[in-house]
């Protein structure tokens, strides 16, 4: 009874401390679900509000040093969608391509003279945003954190590919 016990024991410790990571490919969703679900309808792949809050959600508790076992049951999201969250964080230092790119789109039109309202109305960021994209644009020669960091990364082989 007591061997029954500890094998039991000693299985499921295993299974919760992610020494075995059964079928971590698939996921809670399936991949065509994911694909789906980042298809906006006109195949730029930015993704839903509801995508780009739960990846927004999952950066901060990635921040907190929750493992992914942790993410995939608190959130609904799969380890693939992690992957791409942890990836999307490495390159963007800390941003995500639908973030880096309504940033981009805001710079633009604040190059072009647009007002404020016209900006978020444009770029569907909030006007809070839009005061944090300035700032920074302000504090850092009118380049965002990932292109300046990026730049600096890179060696001289790097830049000639």
């Amino acid at each position: 009874m007591k061997q029954t016990f500890f094998l039991l024991t000693l299985i499921t410790v295993i299974f919760l401390t992610g020494f075995v990571k059964k079928d971590q490919d698939k996921c809670l969703h399936c991949k065509e679900c994911y694909d789906t679900a980042w298809d906006d309808g006109y195949r730029m792949g930015y993704g839903t509000g509801t995508v780009n809050e739960r990846y927004r959600i999952a950066r901060s508790l990635i921040q907190l040093g929750k493992t992914d076992e942790e993410l995939v049951h608190m959130i609904s999201t799969s380890y693939v969608e992690l992957k791409d969250v942890r990836e999307q964080i490495r390159l963007y230092h800390g941003y995500f391509e639908f973030e880096v790119s309504s940033y981009e789109k805001a710079r633009a039109l604040l190059r072009e003279g647009k007002s404020n309202e016209e900006i978020v109305e444009k770029t569907n960021l909030s006007f809070y945003e839009l005061e944090l994209v300035k700032r920074q644009l302000k504090q850092s020669n009118g380049k965002f954190k990932w292109e300046s960091e990026y730049l600096w990364s890179l060696s001289e082989s790097d830049m000639f590919l």
